[in-house]
C-alpha cells in the first residue's frame, strides 16, 4: 500500500502524515516504529490512528502504545487471536466512515 491508494480514494484529507515500515529500519510489530511515528509527528500515541491489514504486526503493535486501530480485513478473515481493533473495515473506501 502506498500514498496513492489513499489519494485515489480521496482519503488523504484525513491523513496528516504517513509512515511505512519499509521506509525505516524498524520492523513491525516492534513498538519502536510506532514510537518513531509519534515522535516525528510530535504527538501522543493516543492521538494517532494505525490503519493496517495485520492484526499482529499492525494492530497489536499499535495497541501496546494505546493508539486507536483500524483493521483493514479485506479478506473477511475471522480471527481467534486475542486482539480486538477499535474498528474493522473490509474496503479502504470504508475508512472515512471509521475515521468520522
Amino acid at each position: 500500500m502506498n500514498i496513492n491508494h489513499f489519494k485515489h480514494l480521496e482519503l488523504d484529507q484525513f491523513i496528516d502524515h504517513y509512515i511505512f515500515s519499509y521506509s525505516l529500519t524498524i520492523a513491525k510489530p516492534q513498538t519502536a516504529i510506532f514510537k518513531k511515528a509519534t515522535e516525528l509527528f510530535v504527538t501522543d500515541p493516543e492521538q494517532c490512528v494505525m490503519i493496517g491489514d495485520s492484526l499482529v504486526a499492525d494492530i497489536e503493535g499499535a495497541q501496546k502504545l494505546k493508539m486507536k486501530t483500524i483493521w483493514l480485513n479485506s479478506k473477511g478473515e475471522s480471527s481467534s487471536l486475542p486482539i480486538t481493533p477499535d474498528f474493522e473495515i473490509k474496503l479502504l473506501s470504508e475508512l472515512s466512515s471509521a475515521l468520522l
